[in-house]
């Protein structure tokens, strides 16, 4: 209970903080920048998940992405900002109308990642794209390079419920090269698995003009690796001419798809959520 009261307290903070920059932002006449294409969603990720919005040939997205620890650690940790944080830097290219590729590295296990994703469908109200991603993680433990490698891919299917409602659902796999059991204390192991399918959902509806709220739920479907749980993340968008900020809670520290689906462990019911945030910045090239 304590934790679901400061995740509530931390939230209405969030949204209070939201709202008092509105005034400043409203005096400015704010169009969406060329560069950042007008889609379903305001940016190429709804939080942690990507969704299916891509970027128009020859843009480049540079974007970070920051989680801090959970905040049940309190005043002792500031909250989680204290704690050990994840971050990933990325830089995503728009090769065509309909394709974009994209290169990252994550502080945690240094995973370096290459992305791509593709438009297969472009209606009114929907859209659907495929996703793939390849990590490789650079820290050095004694296994080969193979050993260290895992992969993500996925589907995305987006509607447009309303104007200012969008919808999305993302069936996928993913295999990690090596899986090690890790031992416990008791002596046990926790027995960890190659291969897992999940479902990602994902909202996001529009309050204002450039301030919307995002939703995620990342669930495993059938066999886990022990003691892993399913990914909440809840967050405001905030979009500023070439810039979308992003500030979000979420249950999961990690950042690409195939970590958080196999390696989160923090129960959805314990609330222990961390705060988070991601900046996304497109430079048109004049391609």
């Amino acid at each position: 209970m304590t934790n679901m009261r400061t995740f509530l307290f931390l939230l209405a903070v969030l949204l209070t903080g939201v709202f008092a920059i509105l005034p400043s932002s409203a005096q400015m006449d704010r169009q969406r920048a060329v560069a950042q294409p007008v889609e379903f969603f305001w940016s190429p990720s709804v939080i942690l998940l990507p969704s299916t919005t891509s970027l128009k040939p020859g843009d480049l997205d540079f974007t970070i992405h920051h989680t801090f620890g959970p905040v049940s650690g309190g005043m002792s940790t500031l909250f989680g900002l204290d704690d050990a944080a994840n971050i990933r830097f990325g830089l995503d290219y728009g090769v065509t109308p309909w394709a974009m590729v994209g290169v990252g590295r994550s502080r945690f296990n240094k995973t370096v990642d290459f992305r791509a994703k593709a438009r297969v469908w472009n209606k009114e109200r929907m859209q659907a794209s495929m996703y793939y991603n390849m990590g490789i993680e650079t820290l050095e433990d004694g296994r080969e390079m193979v050993d260290r490698m895992s992969y993500h891919a996925s589907a995305f299917v987006a509607h447009r419920v309303t104007e200012d409602l969008v919808v999305q659902l993302a069936p996928g796999f993913t295999r990690f090269v090596f899986a090690p059991d890790e031992p416990r204390f008791d002596g046990s192991v926790w027995q960890s698995l190659n291969n897992h399918w999940s479902v990602g959902s994902a909202l996001h509806y529009e309050l204002k003009e450039n301030v919307a709220v995002t939703g995620e739920y990342l669930a495993v479907l059938g066999e886990r690796t022990d003691e892993t749980t399913n990914v909440f993340s809840v967050g405001v968008d905030i979009e500023t001419g070439g810039h979308v900020f992003q500030m979000f809670f979420s249950s999961s520290q990690w950042i690409t798809p195939q970590h958080a689906v196999a390696w989160t462990r923090n129960p959805l019911s314990d609330m222990d959520f961390g705060w988070g945030f991601n900046v996304h910045r497109v430079f048109g090239t004049g391609r």
